[in-house]
């Protein structure tokens, strides 16, 4: 009942502090201006999401250097839901948290924001304009209003303070005066801890600061990662996990949070190489420690705290929950990456396989069979495979191994249970084709001793 009242008590005055005439006609406008940036790594992975303010008519923004950080491509998408790539990097700087792009602006519709003149004064009226974080990519900005409501330093860098509330995925948006003017770029909050964040904390850097990114660099994204891959702590936390090497993912991760403890993706991928680690997936095997799974949680609860929005982090948590079976929390963080992203396949079969280990093999089938009918994929038909042979339905579980091995000839667990599946019902030739041909492709497979299993059923 007291937060309900603090958030009203927050949403009245702010509503009587901030006063602009004919906001909806100016945001109208303004809103051309703002974009979605979504990052990737090479491999066209999601990384992160941000905001951008279009300047020019040439097709030049800002947005956050760390918006950009670390990726390989980067897509800005406007208020239509176009899409188009960031092509060059016209200058940035990393201590300001500022960056200068271009983007390909043919069959791209936007308006460029006029720059404020207004010189900052406290008290003034002031809105934001941003992408909070999620994945839909119709429809316009979100808007916040406020005052500013002070004017900060810090390492002798220039810093607005304003009631506008900005939200994870909003930083790189606009800050504008009231009459529609770009007054700075937002940046996220001044609390050094998640538990400290407070509407009245958030963090502007000032329009004069963007202006003094004069340069012309013309970089790719390439070359920006590798030009400032050099005592990067996040570029070489990211270049670790890449690798496979997460226990120095865990470590540079780890020294970067120190630093930026804001930063939900980080928090996502530490918790990520904890899971890994503690799983030992990418050594082929699924021995769990509990202390390590922990701290995969903590992580990733982080990031869930940071942005409640983040898809990745609710649907990893659910599986790493699953380990430590806690299966409510399983279900619960499974059931709300489903309902962000209902059109995914992932979240269908993680929530079927939280109810098998349940037992409730009915429900299990039903989302198995929701993840296919989106996408059909290998490990939903091997989920299927176990669910009937649970019930005592072969024929279903041999036509969905069947499917599984159509899908992914090399899919090692599903040519290990098919084989063990058909010795089982008298196949022995086919079941030591199937072994055969696991053993050729990982003569190390870690579920047992292949090369005994092989000796012992197909001699």
């Amino acid at each position: 009942m007291i937060n309900k009242l603090s958030i009203l008590f927050f949403l009245i005055t702010n509503s009587l502090f901030c006063q602009i005439q004919n906001l909806t006609t100016i945001v109208k406008k303004s809103d051309k201006s703002i974009v979605k940036i979504f990052t990737m790594d090479e491999n066209g992975e999601y990384i992160s999401q941000g905001s951008g303010v279009i300047i020019n008519e040439i097709g030049i923004g800002i947005t956050n250097f760390h918006v950009l950080n670390g990726a390989k491509r980067a897509v800005v998408i406007n208020n239509l839901g176009q899409r188009t790539d960031i092509s060059l990097i016209i200058d940035y700087n990393q201590e300001k948290d500022l960056i200068k792009f271009q983007f390909d602006k043919s069959n791209f519709k936007f308006t460029p924001t006029k720059i404020s003149t207004l010189k900052t004064q406290k008290g003034q009226n002031v809105f934001t304009l941003g992408y909070p974080s999620g994945f839909e990519i119709e429809g316009g900005s979100t808007l916040s209003t406020g005052i500013i409501s002070g004017l900060r330093k810090i390492n002798n860098q220039n810093f607005i303070q304003t009631t506008a509330p900005i939200t994870y995925g909003s930083s790189g948006g606009g800050l504008f005066d009231e009459y529609g003017n770009l007054f700075g770029i937002t940046t996220g909050t001044f609390a050094s801890d998640a538990e400290d964040l407070h509407a009245n904390l958030n963090k502007v850097i000032p329009i004069n600061e963007v202006l003094t990114l004069n340069q012309k660099l013309n970089l790719s994204l390439y070359e920006l990662y590798y030009k400032t891959s050099y005592n990067n702590t996040f570029i070489s936390a990211m270049e670790a996990y890449n690798s496979l090497d997460f226990k120095t993912s865990i470590e540079l991760f780890s020294e970067y949070l120190e630093t930026y403890p804001n930063n939900q993706f980080a928090w996502f991928r530490l918790g990520n190489s904890y899971n890994i680690i503690a799983s030992k997936r990418y050594t082929g095997s699924y021995s769990y420690d509990k202390e390590t799974l922990n701290n995969s949680i903590y992580c990733l609860l982080k990031a869930i705290e940071l942005d409640e929005n983040y898809y990745y982090a609710h649907y990893q948590a659910s599986i790493v929950y699953r380990y430590l079976n806690d299966y409510e929390n399983a279900l619960k963080h499974a059931f709300k990456a489903n309902a962000l992203e209902p059109n995914n396949a992932s979240a269908y079969i993680s929530i079927g396989q939280i109810y098998s280990v349940l037992n409730n093999n009915i429900k299990a089938l039903e989302f198995f069979e929701k993840s296919i009918y989106l996408k059909d994929i290998d490990m939903a038909r091997l989920e299927m495979a176990y669910t009937y042979l649970r019930i005592e339905q072969k024929d279903k579980a041999d036509k969905n191994f069947k499917r599984c091995l159509e899908l992914n000839p090399n899919h090692q667990e599903c040519l290990f249970q098919y084989s063990l599946f058909l010795y089982k019902n008298n196949k022995k030739n086919e079941a030591c084709f199937y072994l055969n041909k696991l053993y050729s492709i990982n003569p190390n497979y870690n579920k047992q001793n292949i090369a005994n299993i092989i000796n012992s059923k197909c001699n």
